[in-house]
């Protein structure tokens, strides 16, 4: 979506290290999901959650 680590960070007020744990399929903690699609403007169910 063309956003950095950094800068998705500051958008959705997770820090840069749990945005990487969440990309790495390590935390998928739904509330933290909502946070990421509601600055990425986009439903949550776009992330497939393994």
């Amino acid at each position: 979506m063309g956003y950095s680590v950094e800068d998705l960070s500051l958008t959705c007020g997770l820090t840069a290290a749990e945005i990487t744990r969440i990309e790495l399929g390590a935390d998928v903690d739904p509330a933290r999901i909502r946070r990421i699609a509601v600055a990425l403007q986009v439903p949550a169910s776009t992330f497939r959650l393994a």
